[in-house]
């Protein structure tokens, strides 16, 4: 998998770090450059004639938004539960709603904004992962990508892409800065969800493959990995005060802990203290 090649005039836009405070002239101009480029070919209409609308219109509606910055107007439409925009109030064309996608896919790309986990899994995001690495680090990405084809494919490289990148937006961070403490926040997020399969162990395989989070747990199963907590450790989480009771319990839990395995005794402990 190739990613697509970045525009310079973009990345020389997006160098001096000032477009998610940007007047809306100036981000205006680097988002409609970033649509035209990912706007599916049309003869129907010019493409830059397509992106200055959508952009536009995009625009037009965030600066309706309460806030000072465009952070805060992406977070207080989030907040009221809304889940994506149509620039044409009642449509439901297909098309209206894919050319809206990726004028926000620029306006994420370019750190204008960055949307919450929650935002970016609840629905399938066009375009915006391979084209946010292209943007990002892509040589690191491309190490990632070929390590993870090596191993599982096609398949599982665009899912390390998807995984790899939006941990990125949500930290701000580039793909060599992610931390075993990013990866196991998504993780959380993900669970949370009921998502069967969300990518991460692949993602970490594929980085440590490629020579990246040298001082992290190697294997994916370490960096999920929970202590086993004493029984004092089991008991003091619950903030007994009475030391009497304290050790009482203690004493209880020290006991289970040799007739079962650790995970039953977590299950039965909690219910002591109800």
């Amino acid at each position: 998998m190739k990613l697509p090649d970045a525009r310079t005039d973009v990345l020389a836009a997006m160098a001096g770090g000032r477009l998610a405070t940007a007047g809306r002239d100036e981000l205006a101009g680097v988002l409609e450059i970033l649509t035209q480029e990912m706007l599916p070919v049309t003869m129907k209409i010019n493409p830059v004639t397509r992106s200055k609308r959508v952009v536009g219109k995009l625009l037009d509606w965030l600066e309706q938004q309460p806030g000072g910055s465009w952070q805060e107007r992406w977070d207080l439409w989030i907040a009221r539960g809304e889940q994506d925009y149509r620039p044409h109030p009642g449509s439901s064309g297909k098309g209206v709603r894919q050319e809206t996608a990726y004028a926000i896919n620029a306006l994420i790309m370019v750190d204008a904004v960055r949307p919450s986990y929650d935002w970016m899994l609840s629905a399938r995001r066009i375009r915006l992962w391979r084209d946010w690495a292209a943007y990002h680090q892509p040589e690191t990405f491309q190490l990632v990508i070929a390590q993870s084809e090596a191993r599982g494919g096609l398949r599982d490289a665009n899912r390390v892409v998807a995984v790899l990148a939006m941990l990125c937006i949500h930290h701000g961070k580039n793909v060599r800065d992610l931390t075993a403490e990013d990866f196991r926040g998504l993780r959380s997020v993900q669970h949370d969800r009921g998502v069967a399969y969300h990518g991460l162990p692949a993602a970490w395989t594929a980085c440590k493959d490629a020579g990246l989070f040298s001082n992290e747990p190697s294997g994916y199963a370490e960096l999920v990995h929970v202590a086993k907590m004493t029984p004092e450790q089991l008991v003091d989480r619950h903030g007994v005060a009475n030391p009497d009771i304290r050790t009482v319990f203690v004493r209880y839990i020290t006991e289970l802990s040799v007739s079962c395995d650790y995970k039953t005794l977590y299950s039965l402990e909690q219910p002591v203290f109800i």
